[in-house]
């Protein structure tokens, strides 16, 4: 039986210390409050580093009630001196845009204390993922796939993209936080290897909301590796494609998004994919944001979109686009 999960939560407001009280209960995971209201935040720090390391730390990014004021990032790096692998979520009382990219860099993930219940998976997910690499760190960029759950097709392809500082890391330290913030921030976050509801559903010439119609169909396109968490659900493409061409025959040559269509009888037109724009009655082939905000996406057809010039291209990912605005 695996010993629970140990957090350690570091901040400067002990009525946090409560909140990590019910979040023990509610993860089930020890979580170790450390209160940093006037106390020497140095030398607070340095005693929880000779402590055993945890499975992950939560601290808040402004100590302002602190002896001396750190921001969080700045006590995330002399944390890191000691426990180069160990990941560090920011959970902050101030706004969000505080926490500027370079700062944010330094944590796994930064979120709203307000919102705190909402992280739950997330925190899950970021501990086991990262034990579970701690207990045997891939010694090679075939052994970080395998962590992935890949399909076979797409072993070459990945390979290919898996950054060289990760493959320059295997033997050294910070590995871990550089598979973490690659497998997170690029291989699940942009579309292409994976794809989210949104883009799985487009692919198969349905709408997001009608997906759940044939969603069983592809259990076995599920991305189940590390960093996979409740509530954001991601589908091989690949897998996606090879089930599909499986499930549905035509003497004719067909796209996915034909192809999807005809997977169940319960699929009706209501439930066919349509363009953004509400005078186009063409198929859309793909996502896109609907302006340069890079916020809101929707379902359109290539031919309405243009490249979104906050995003370069990536090798074997999906081209980022946006709406053309002359539409």
């Amino acid at each position: 039986m695996s010993r629970k999960l140990r957090f350690i939560w570091i901040d400067d407001d002990p009525d946090r210390e409560s909140d990590a009280t019910t979040m023990q209960e509610r993860l089930g995971a020890k979580v170790a409050f450390k209160n940093a209201k006037r106390q020497d935040l140095l030398s607070l720090l340095s005693e929880i580093r000779g402590e055993a390391e945890p499975d992950l730390i939560l601290m808040d990014h402004r100590f302002t009630n602190a002896e001396n004021q750190f921001v969080g990032s700045t006590a995330a790096e002399y944390l890191r001196e000691s426990w180069p692998d160990c990941p560090i979520v920011c959970i902050t009382g101030a706004g969000l845009e505080e926490v500027d990219s370079h700062k944010s860099a330094l944590y796994e993930q930064v979120g709203e204390i307000q919102k705190i219940s909402n992280y739950d998976s997330i925190l899950i997910s970021t501990a086991q993922s990262f034990r579970k690499l701690r207990s045997k760190p891939p010694a090679n960029t075939g052994e970080l796939i395998k962590y992935l759950n890949a399909p076979k097709d797409d072993y070459q392809r990945l390979e290919a993209v898996i950054p060289d500082e990760i493959k320059m890391s295997y033997k050294g330290t910070g590995l871990l936080l550089l598979i973490s913030k690659w497998v997170r921030n690029a291989l699940m976050k942009r579309p292409g290897f994976l794809f989210d509801k949104l883009w799985a559903a487009t692919f198969l010439g349905i709408k997001e909301e009608s997906f759940h119609k044939v969603e069983h169909l592809f259990e076995k396109a599920k991305y189940s590796g590390i960093f996979t968490h409740r509530g954001e659900e991601l589908w091989w493409q690949s897998k996606l494609r090879s089930i599909l061409s499986s499930l549905v025959e035509s003497e004719k040559v067909l796209l996915p998004w034909e192809m999807g269509r005809l997977l169940s009888e319960n699929i009706t037109s209501h439930d066919h994919s349509k363009c953004y724009l509400p005078n186009c009655s063409r198929i859309p082939e793909t996502v896109a944001y609907i302006d340069g905000s890079a916020i809101n996406r929707e379902p359109m057809c290539l031919r309405h979109t243009v490249s979104h010039p906050r995003f370069e291209d990536a090798l074997f990912f999906e081209e980022i686009r946006m709406m053309d605005g002359r539409e």
